[in-house]
């Protein structure tokens, strides 16, 4: 109906030319705001719908990134030790059963979802040691393999980012984390 009102204002004077196109512009603006807040607002509702199972799903992957190398770590025990060595990692007699056992117990503790704050902080932080001993890409020699190191690096940082975040965020509703709270707050 504005639309409408607005083609006449448009054939008539100057002074309602003036008045009618900042209504115009007002309607279609708001028209628009309307259209958008809904959008906004199915968008929250599908995000809202999937925060859960988006936590499931990334606990259970970011677990099983660790528990897979873990347990190859240990079918490849001596390979991963020289390997180690190589890189100047220190201590690896010891540093190579712990970094076994953590990514196996850290691992199963974010799928599961049990205190999984700090099991993602602490994987994090061995993300991080890992990938500056072993990923070095800034100490390889001449023709060495730079960008496939450094590609290395990177995508460690990311998963890093990602515990991270879990580690901020916690496990989420579907973990042992929130089973345990509601028991305690029953009690």
């Amino acid at each position: 109906m504005f639309v409408r009102r607005a083609h006449l204002h448009l054939h008539g004077s100057f002074f309602n030319l003036q008045i009618c196109i900042p209504t115009l512009i007002y309607h279609l603006l708001l028209r628009k705001v309307t259209i958008t807040n809904r959008k906004v607002a199915n968008m929250d509702k599908l995000m809202s719908m999937l925060e859960m199972p988006s936590l499931v799903l990334g606990r259970t992957l970011l677990g099983l990134y660790f528990i897979v190398p873990g347990l190859q770590k240990i079918g490849n025990y001596e390979f991963m030790s020289q390997y180690m060595a190589k890189h100047g990692v220190p201590m690896v007699d010891v540093l190579l059963p712990v970094t076994i056992v953590l990514q196996l117990l850290l691992g199963v503790a974010l799928i599961i979802g049990f205190k999984t704050k700090p099991s993602a902080f602490l994987l994090a932080g061995m993300t991080l040691v890992i990938s500056l001993y072993l990923h070095s890409f800034w100490n390889l020699p001449e023709g060495g393999n730079v960008q496939h190191e450094t590609q290395n690096l990177i995508k460690n940082m990311a998963i890093m980012a990602g515990l991270l975040v879990l580690s901020a965020r916690g496990a989420g509703q579907f973990s042992l984390d929130n089973k345990i709270q509601q028991t305690r707050t029953l009690f």
